[in-house]
C-alpha cells in the first residue's frame, strides 16, 4: 500500500480521572514510534460529546478538557509528529488549533485521493455531514449497531441489543457487512458519480 497510503487517527482524546493529558502524550508518542515507518500522516480528533453517548460516558467519568489541557496536548502532539516527520492535523474540531501548528484536515481528503491516482478530481464538500466537516463527498460502507466491542464514546452504537441481535445475524458468505438477503430488505440502486476531470491533464498543484 505505502505509507501515503495509510493515515493513522489518534481519536478520540478524551479525559477522565484515570485517562489525564499526560496518559494522551505517552501514548501518542509510543504509537508514532511505532507507525512512523508506516505512515505520513497522523490525525487527531478531541471527543465530541453527543448526545446519544452522554449517559454512557458519564458512566465512565469523562469530563469536559480544560483549555490548559487541550494547550498541553495539542503543543505535545506537534512536537512529537514533527520528531517522527508525521504531518499532524485535525478532524472537525470546533476548537481552533492552528496556534499550536495542526491544521483542519480531512478524512475522505480529495487532495490526497488526487495525489494517488495520478488524476484531478473535482469532489464537492459532503452536505450530509456536519459545517465543520471538511470531507469530499463519499458513500459510508458501514452501519450503525453492528459491532459488539461496546466502545463508550462510539457514535455507531446506540443500541446495545440491536447491535447483538445483529452480530447474531453475521454470514461470512453474505456480500454485505453483516447478513443476508432477507424478504423484507428493501434494495436501492444508488446513482455513483465520476468526479475526475474530464482531462487527462495533470495538475502541478
Amino acid at each position: 500500500m505505502g505509507k501515503e497510503r495509510v493515515v493513522w487517527r489518534y481519536d478520540p482524546i478524551i479525559v477522565t480521572k484515570e485517562i489525564d493529558a499526560q496518559f494522551h502524550i505517552t501514548k501518542f508518542h509510543e504509537m508514532a514510534q511505532i507507525l512512523k515507518d508506516y505512515t505520513n500522516t497522523v490525525v487527531i480528533s478531541i471527543l465530541d460529546n453527543y448526545r446519544k453517548i452522554k449517559r454512557r460516558l458519564q458512566s465512565i467519568g469523562v469530563r469536559d478538557i480544560s483549555s490548559t489541557e487541550i494547550e498541553l496536548i495539542a503543543t505535545s502532539f506537534k512536537n512529537i509528529a514533527d520528531k517522527y516527520n508525521l504531518k499532524i492535523s485535525s478532524c472537525a474540531e470546533i476548537i481552533d488549533l492552528r496556534p499550536y501548528g495542526i491544521m483542519s484536515g480531512k478524512c475522505i481528503d480529495d487532495r490526497l485521493i488526487s495525489k494517488l491516482i495520478g488524476k484531478e478530481i473535482n469532489i464537492p464538500k459532503d452536505k450530509n455531514q456536519r459545517s465543520i466537516c471538511g470531507c469530499a463527498e463519499s458513500i459510508d460502507i458501514g452501519t450503525y449497531n453492528t459491532c459488539i466491542n461496546n466502545c463508550k464514546y462510539c457514535y455507531a452504537n446506540y443500541d446495545e441489543s440491536v447491535a447483538r441481535d445483529n452480530y447474531l445475524n453475521y454470514d461470512v458468505n453474505s456480500p454485505f457487512l453483516f447478513r443476508v438477503i432477507r424478504e423484507d430488505d428493501k434494495i436501492t440502486n444508488r446513482q455513483v458519480k465520476v468526479y475526475k476531470a474530464q482531462t487527462e491533464q495533470l495538475s502541478f498543484f
